[in-house]
């Protein structure tokens, strides 16, 4: 979701707020996997989901024409992030005690996120501009579809993970 606004052009500030989602995302992940803490109240679940439908509400909004690295949107990708990561904390607290750290394990997890995170992006950035050249889709046409798909998505997710009951 976090892509779909940007172009080729625009990488920089979308390598910004995909490290600031990464920084975040292990912040927690170390946080709670050292702690042992797990979210059993569905609150994490549905943050997530929440997040995902916030970006995806910041993306229907008008913005500047080129969007530069240090906006507000980059400072949300990293709570964004914190969310995010709070999911994945217990599972390193699941990891057999040793003579090793949680270091070594969560920077190859970190690095497998931002990674992924930059050939997704990298795929769907190269994915617009075939879409854009060949079939002379607007910019703004490309982000009010595959937004509205994953605002979509993220509210039911939302709704199927409601922390309150029903």
């Amino acid at each position: 979701m976090l892509t779909v606004r940007f172009a080729f052009a625009d990488w920089k500030p979308l390598l910004f707020r995909i490290t600031a989602f990464a920084l975040g995302h292990t912040l927690t992940t170390a946080l709670s996997g050292l702690s042992g803490w797990s979210d059993h109240s569905g609150w994490v679940e549905f943050g997530i989901a929440a997040s995902i439908a916030l970006t995806a509400l910041f993306n229907f909004a008008p913005g500047k024409k080129k969007p530069s690295a240090w906006e507000p949107q980059t400072l949300l990708s990293l709570a964004f992030g914190m969310i995010h990561g709070l999911g994945f904390g217990a599972y390193f607290a699941l990891l057999p005690a040793s003579d090793t750290s949680l270091a070594l394990p969560l920077l190859g997890f970190t690095l497998g996120i931002e990674l992924a995170q930059m050939a997704i992006a990298l795929g769907v950035l190269s994915l617009w501009a075939v879409l854009e050249s060949a079939f002379g889709w607007k910019h703004r046409e490309w982000i009010l579809i595959w937004t509205g798909a994953g605002l979509a998505w993220s509210l039911q997710w939302c709704v199927e993970n409601w922390p309150l009951g029903a």
